[in-house]
């Protein structure tokens, strides 16, 4: 059955606003309290993994996973999902690290040049990116899922899908300094209506799954340890 959008009026919408918070999109707790300078980030190119490849893990353990039992590793090109998470991420990180982001053309280009060892993990082929690129934090993500609608904004059969894990090293410790993580579907037109900021941004409608990645990219990234800065 198609799904369509049903009126509410003004009051429901205030009281659900303030009443509702989203799910789904919560990063993992923060893991670091020292100030730490990071003064060039890259922001390797996220990978497309299968799904089923981090089921029965916790999202830390998946990092260290050879890359070969998670994915159909293949970086030339970049898929059409990789290429649109990798430039959100980049573009909301510089929010907060301004220029410290490395220019993600130059990233991608070095990325796609890279052959994977045998038995490489994502934790060790980002810290290599880095290291060939110079840089002193890598942030590494990993695409289980980015499912479009089936429908347009007003009428959907299925919503929207995306789920993902993000990974923020020191380069020279290989140390996780904090980690991200979300996992989600519109479930109804209603979680627009029931979060403030995505009612403010997409009003009352169905997304794509660009849109909701952007979102759920955004909310992940709000709770970056306070310690994480840019040095003076």
């Amino acid at each position: 059955m198609i799904r369509s959008i049903a009126t509410h009026t003004v009051t429901f919408v205030a009281a659900c606003v303030l009443a509702i918070t989203v799910v789904g999109c919560t990063p993992a707790p923060q893991r670091i309290t020292e100030a730490t300078a990071i003064t060039k980030l890259a922001v390797m190119p996220l990978i497309h993994a299968d799904n089923s490849a981090r089921q029965g893990k916790e999202v830390q353990q998946v990092l260290d996973c050879q890359l070969s039992s998670m994915c159909n590793f293949d970086q030339t090109p970049l898929s059409h999902a990789e290429q649109v998470m990798t430039t959100q991420l980049s573009e909301h990180l510089a929010d907060y690290f301004g220029d410290a982001i490395m220019p993600q053309a130059v990233v991608n280009q070095h990325f796609v040049t890279m052959k994977p060892g045998k038995e490489e993990t994502a934790r060790e082929m980002g810290i290599r990116l880095a290291r060939e690129l110079g840089a002193d934090h890598v942030m590494i993500g990993l695409i289980w899922r980015f499912q479009q609608r089936n429908g347009d904004s007003v009428s959907s059969n299925s919503p929207a899908s995306v789920a993902f894990n993000l990974y923020l090293l020191e380069v020279a410790s290989g140390k996780l300094l904090w980690q991200g993580q979300a996992d989600r579907t519109q479930e109804a037109l209603s979680d627009n209506l029931f979060n403030a900021s995505m009612l403010f941004h997409y009003g009352m409608k169905w997304l794509t799954a660009e849109e909701l990645s952007d979102y759920c990219i955004q909310k992940a990234l709000t709770t970056l340890p306070t310690a994480l800065s840019q040095p003076d």
